[in-house]
């Protein structure tokens, strides 16, 4: 394998390292019990989160667009783009965890569930893999899974050490398109983006095309 192609390989690696966080954390519960016990998570990269702090059996719903782990199947599914509050409040969470720009995108029937008693957290919108760090810390805080998220964040930190360290020192620097959305409507990742972050530390140069 030349150098080119390996380095290629260790970025594809990269990813999915940051999208399913860290193996080291399975669905044991520990001895702490969590405040919550019918999570609904409304973005995937919540949801990966919740089955990393060992929280999968509480979860009672998530969003369509949700594929990993792949007990996400066998869960209820809800539109995020277009929230149904009879449908969210039929299921009985007593936890939904929304993401920031669902403030705009869904405020409303997000603050009628509020006022309906159920718990609405809004977990940050991750720019950098640095703050990626803090909605672990955030998930954890809320369920009561704090020192579990931080062994999460120091496994994570440890995979994308290995992963940096392991690219040849005199790797050619690989210009990458990074597609967050396929056709008709193709977009890609803004230079203050997470994905951005990513590639910035894998020495990847992010490359736009011009249609």
């Amino acid at each position: 394998m030349n150098k080119s192609i390996k380095f290629i390989s260790l970025v594809a690696i990269f990813v999915v390292l940051l999208t399913a966080c860290s193996t080291g954390q399975n669905e044991t519960e520990h001895a702490e019990k969590a405040k919550y016990n019918r999570i609904i998570s409304l973005m995937p990269s919540n949801t990966e989160t919740l089955y990393e702090l060992g929280l999968g059996k509480k979860v009672i719903g998530v969003s369509t667009v949700d594929d990993y782990p792949k007990a996400v199947k066998d869960k209820k599914q809800f539109d995020a783009m277009k929230l149904n509050k009879e449908a969210l409040l039929k299921a009985n969470p007593d936890l939904i965890l929304a993401h920031e720009s669902q403030k705009s995108t869904a405020g409303d029937v997000l603050k009628s569930l509020s006022k309906s008693g159920v718990k609405v957290v809004y977990v940050k919108d991750a720019q950098s893999i640095s703050e990626m760090y803090d909605t672990f810390k955030q998930i954890g805080k809320v369920t009561g899974k704090e020192k579990q998220a931080n062994v999460l964040v120091k496994e994570t930190k440890q995979n994308i050490k290995k992963i940096k360290d392991s690219v040849p020192k005199d790797a050619k620097s690989q210009k990458v398109f990074m597609e967050v959305s396929s056709e008709p409507e193709i977009y890609t990742s803004g230079n203050h983006t997470f994905f951005n972050d990513m590639l910035k530390n894998t020495t990847c140069e992010k490359i736009v095309l011009r249609m």
